[in-house]
């Protein structure tokens, strides 16, 4: 719920959403302040095949999934940074480090704006 992230920003906390494309741009539309961090696989061929390996779906609906994935990939542009999830650890070192950034970035600009 908006209230409840909006909450959390104005007590200071970073908020992390896991969202789809869509959602993800309507929150930039609404914050462009927001940073928004894409994460993908290697490769389709990567996708497909944890998919296959997860087990819990129909070969169709695996199909299905892949083509909205080609489509959520086209949107990686929108996005302020394109993390490749091809190891778990660097991934999450990767988004650790926007995340540090983008409070350093705030926090000087605070700084800067209080100092005016």
């Amino acid at each position: 719920p908006k209230k409840a992230v909006t909450d959390m920003l104005d007590s200071g906390k970073n908020v992390m959403l896991e969202i789809e494309v869509q959602g993800a741009l309507k929150v930039k539309e609404q914050m462009p302040e927001a940073v928004l961090i894409f994460v993908v696989p290697p490769s389709i061929a990567e996708l497909r095949k944890r998919l296959i390996e997860r087990g819990r779906e129909e070969e169709a609906e695996i199909e299905r999934r892949i083509e909205a994935a080609k489509w959520e990939f086209s949107q990686s542009p929108k996005y302020n940074y394109v993390i490749v999830n091809d190891d778990l650890a660097e991934c999450v070192k990767e988004t650790l480090g926007i995340i540090k950034s983008a409070n350093d970035r705030q926090q000087m600009i605070e700084k800067l704006l209080s100092e005016i």
